[in-house]
């Protein structure tokens, strides 16, 4: 219930931000009132989250700083095209409302409600990692935390995609893929190995000596990479009810996967079919999940989900690295 409070007093503070400065348009106001008033309805009812949960098969959440309304239009649009029922799909975004080094500060989040997208307010820093910090947070891996306990207090599903706002993710790939995978205790993304690339700076803690003090280690564990990954729904509450809240020092990728190596879960490595885009040839590409998206190559989706490759002089925005 903490964050529904939290997305009411956002959403009523944008509505008055709205009234007063003549910047929102009706069609954004509506939005505004029709989130009120089916949070009022719960609040007045009395009625626990946990008994309204909606019922779907994927749910998809994708974290993204404020600023990035460019990326998540392209990943929105096609996601609409697709004309997925509620019952099959769900994707929504999730934003942080907190900067400075100690979440000191609030940023305007207001933006965001003139998109005409699903999401979610978290008290996440929006953007940026810290580096050798051992009482800092990732805006990411805090994103992808508070994200999952929302989605257990207020969803059901038989899967969960954390995604990306410059990935495509193809869900009917996904659902062909569905009766191959286990039901549970499933993790299933593009696994980095470190066994044989020690001397990678980035997963060697002698360069945090203040989170290698804090971990004990010298070397992160191996993980699901960044480009996106799927739990199954028992990994979802498994992490959901944690009473005390895991660490979030650093890249979210690499501490998903030093929450979850302890424990029996059976992770799935496709690297077949998760693939960086800039690293594909040919002119029709069917995969299950493609990141580093270029603006242009939204446009050359086919009803399939089949990427045709093109190498283009300009782009809106550059593929993060």
């Amino acid at each position: 219930m903490f964050f529904s409070f939290k997305i009411l007093s956002l959403q009523n503070k944008s509505a008055e931000t709205a009234s007063n400065d003549n910047q929102f348009s009706e069609e954004k106001q509506k939005i505004i009132r029709f989130n009120n008033e089916k949070y009022f309805k719960r609040l007045q009812n009395n009625t626990s989250m946990s008994t309204m949960r909606e019922k779907t098969r994927v749910i998809i959440f994708i974290p993204s700083p404020v600023s990035f309304a460019d990326r998540r239009t392209f990943v929105y649009q096609r996601f609409l095209r697709e004309g997925w029922k509620r019952s099959e799909a769900i994707m929504f975004f999730v934003f942080g409302s907190r900067t400075g080094e100690r979440l000191e500060y609030e940023i305007d989040v207001t933006p965001v409600y003139g998109e005409g997208i699903e999401f979610f307010i978290s008290n996440c820093r929006d953007f940026g990692d810290e580096f050798n910090n051992p009482n800092g947070t990732s805006a990411t891996t805090c994103k992808v935390y508070e994200a999952i306990k929302y989605i257990y207090r207020n969803f059901e599903a038989e899967f969960v995609w954390r995604g990306a706002d410059d990935a495509y993710l193809n869900l009917k790939v996904f659902f062909s893929l569905i009766p191959e995978l286990p039901n549970s205790r499933m993790w299933l993304g593009r696994q980095r190995p470190l066994k044989n690339i020690r001397k990678r700076s980035d997963t060697m803690l002698k360069h945090q000596p203040k989170l290698q003090k804090l971990f004990g280690i010298e070397q992160f564990p191996p993980y699901m990479m960044g480009i996106g990954y799927a739990f199954s729904w028992d990994v979802v509450q498994h992490i959901a009810s944690w009473h005390i809240p895991p660490h979030q020092t650093w890249c979210e990728d690499v501490m998903v996967g030093m929450w979850l190596n302890p424990f029996q879960i059976n992770r799935i490595d496709r690297p077949d079919l998760l693939r960086n885009r800039d690293h594909l040839t040919g002119s029709r590409q069917k995969l299950l999940l493609i990141h580093y998206m270029h603006s242009k190559d939204w446009e050359n989706i086919d009803d399939e989900g089949k990427l045709s490759v093109f190498e283009y002089d300009e782009l809106i925005y550059e593929p993060l690295l």
